[in-house]
């Protein structure tokens, strides 16, 4: 159970939920999904092990409940668990790199460990800390997109994806700061800046129905053609949703960003399942929105930040 704390388990299915999302928009072979898929999880993992050993002696001070500074885990063991993880998720992009025949997503996995690294090891505490949290996450699904050739169509909108993520785990990382920076911290600043870094981010995931239809129009389900406008009534909801959370979370205590943190990370489910929604209808969308049911158990006993 520690070594779940550490990694933040609840956390990982919404990289299961990427995965899915992946492998039914570009309709993947599962085997390659699965090695990708392990992969995937695992440089997460690392990432967020390494995370926790990087910030022992804050953790020691202002987090002495969690696995390392509590003694539950030894520091070592938590230095050699993260970097075999980020070693594993490496070599499960390259097992799937050899078996699609492709090197793309085993290159691009080496950027994303070379990114956890540097965020964890120099630049977390830095105003470009927020900006590598982001392309992280952001690499790590071009890294399972480009196994599609599809994907690498520069001229297709599906990069428009991992652009989007990227904008919403920078605006998610730069609010949850607020969660050890006390009652002093300039709340306007944290609004005006992660929310709308957020809201940029899910802008980015507006499907220009003219675009994919021109791309290949089997790709858009016939509900979306016909009106267009639900999609944008979905990411509405959600802007106003997160911007509602955030303002409440910011002018209170700690506990309720870290509660908040939870909140904008679960809703990366919403994200993928609505992309599924619009190129592969409605049951493969609640495949994908499935993995929030498994998240949400694991958190009331697991930390998500």
């Amino acid at each position: 159970m520690n070594w779940l704390k550490l990694a933040r388990f609840p956390n990982v299915f919404t990289i299961v939920a990427d995965v899915l999302m992946v492998t039914l928009l570009f309709s993947l072979p599962w085997e390659w999904m699965f090695l990708a898929g392990l992969g995937s999880a695992a440089l997460y993992m690392a990432g967020m092990v390494l995370n926790d050993v990087h910030d022992y002696a804050e953790d020691c001070q202002w987090r002495p409940e969690r696995p390392i500074p509590s003694g539950k885990i030894p520091l070592g063991a938590a230095r050699v668990g993260g970097y075999g993880l980020l070693l594993g998720g490496w070599c499960g992009f390259l097992a799937a790199s050899l078996l699609a025949g492709v090197w793309y997503p085993v290159l691009t996995a080496t950027l994303l460990a070379g990114g956890i690294l540097a965020y964890n090891s120099s630049w977390k505490s830095t105003p470009v800390g927020p900006i590598l949290m982001g392309l992280c996450r952001g690499l790590n699904l071009v890294a399972l997109m480009s196994l599609a050739p599809e994907f690498l169509d520069f001229s297709a909108p599906f990069w428009r994806i991992p652009a989007g993520i990227t904008c919403y785990i920078l605006g998610l990382t730069w609010f949850a700061r607020a969660e050890t920076e006390g009652e002093d911290r300039p709340a306007a600043l944290w609004l005006v800046g992660s929310v709308l870094v957020m809201a940029g981010g899910l802008g980015l995931f507006y499907p220009y129905v003219s675009e994919l239809t021109a791309w290949n129009p089997a790709w858009v389900i016939p509900l979306l053609l016909a009106e267009p406008w639900r999609w944008s009534i979905l990411v509405m909801f959600l802007m106003v949703f997160l911007t509602f959370r955030c303002t409440m979370a910011i002018f209170d205590s700690p506990q309720r960003v870290q509660r908040m943190v939870k909140q904008v990370i679960f809703t990366i489910f919403l994200l993928d399942a609505g992309i599924v929604l619009v190129s592969c209808g409605l049951p493969a969308s609640l495949l994908v929105l499935a993995m929030l049911l498994p998240a949400s158990v694991m958190g009331k006993w697991i930390a998500s930040s």
